[in-house]
């Protein structure tokens, strides 16, 4: 009997010992895990260069202009007296846009922005016969300018809250634009222009003004951005004089007889961005 339990015993005593290492195993593990840290929660830094391209939508407010005949507004005689006409274009808006930001502490960023932008901003106006003391049937008048291109130089201010920004900004602009009209008064010009003539022009619009906006950027990752942003663009008003021109012939007679004018420009534009942050750090906090 003895000899049978021995080795019994013996085997018992050896699964206990097992099943001892297993408990104290599970047990310092248990503990081990009481006394990890928790998971690190990753801060996004907004510092850095980033590039971008945008897309939208871009209006005017209503914007007056026309033509008058400096030499007779009044139309006594039979001249050209003022022709106005008024616009509220609306166009897509598109472009590219780079800066660079700096987090200066954990919830504040200041920057600096650049973007160049395409739009096709289009105030027409025409008027047949137009309106005089001695109105010929085939007198005409048009005006037409074209804003094509935007940009800005702004300085940006936001608010940072881990992977949000909210920012106000501001700065200098500039816009291009193509401008174009005519007008003509076959029958009439007693000292005015000239019987039998027109005023045509065309010429190019370089405008320097000011932008003022808001927007908001949300990262995706640590590198993407996705934003919105609204800009206000203010430009001052153009004025364009034409030549007298003789219909017949297309003899310049040297003596300005048309004014377009166009009062000030007032362009507003929202936006979707998108931009790439180069070398983003993210910063584990406990």
């Amino acid at each position: 009997m003895d000899t049978y339990l021995g080795p019994l015993m013996k085997r018992i005593a050896i699964a206990a010992a097992v099943v001892s290492l297993l408990f104290a195993g599970a047990a310092s593990a248990a503990d081990l895990d009481a006394k990890a840290p928790p998971p690190v929660a990753p801060v996004f830094s907004w510092t850095g260069f980033y590039v971008g391209g945008n897309v939208g939508g871009a209006f005017t407010n209503d914007t007056a202009f026309g033509i008058t005949d400096p030499n007779n507004t009044l139309g006594l005689t039979g001249g050209l007296v003022p022709i106005n006409f008024s616009a509220s274009p609306t166009s897509v808006i598109g472009g590219v846009h780079a800066g660079y930001n700096w987090q200066v502490g954990p919830t504040w960023l200041v920057g600096i922005e650049g973007d160049f932008s395409f739009t096709s901003l289009r105030y027409q106006g025409s008027l047949s016969p137009f309106v005089s003391a001695l109105p010929p049937a085939n007198s005409f008048s048009n005006s037409n300018l074209r804003i094509d291109n935007l940009a800005t130089i702004r300085g940006r201010l936001g608010w940072t809250q881990n992977q949000w920004l909210l920012y106000v900004t501001g700065g200098g602009a500039w816009m291009h634009a193509d401008a174009s009209g005519d007008v003509g008064c076959p029958n009439t010009g007693v000292f005015a222009c000239g019987f039998n003539s027109r005023n045509p022009f065309s010429s190019d619009l370089n405008k320097w003004g000011w932008v003022a906006g808001v927007g908001g950027e949300f990262k995706v990752t640590n590198n993407w951005i996705f934003g919105l942003e609204y800009l206000y663009y203010r430009f001052d008003g153009a004025t364009f004089a034409a030549r007298n021109v003789d219909i017949t012939t297309g003899a310049a007679t040297g003596r300005c007889c048309a004014l377009y004018n166009f009062n000030d420009f007032e362009i507003h534009s929202v936006r979707a961005r998108l931009s790439y942050q180069f070398g983003a750090p993210v910063v584990a906090k406990y």
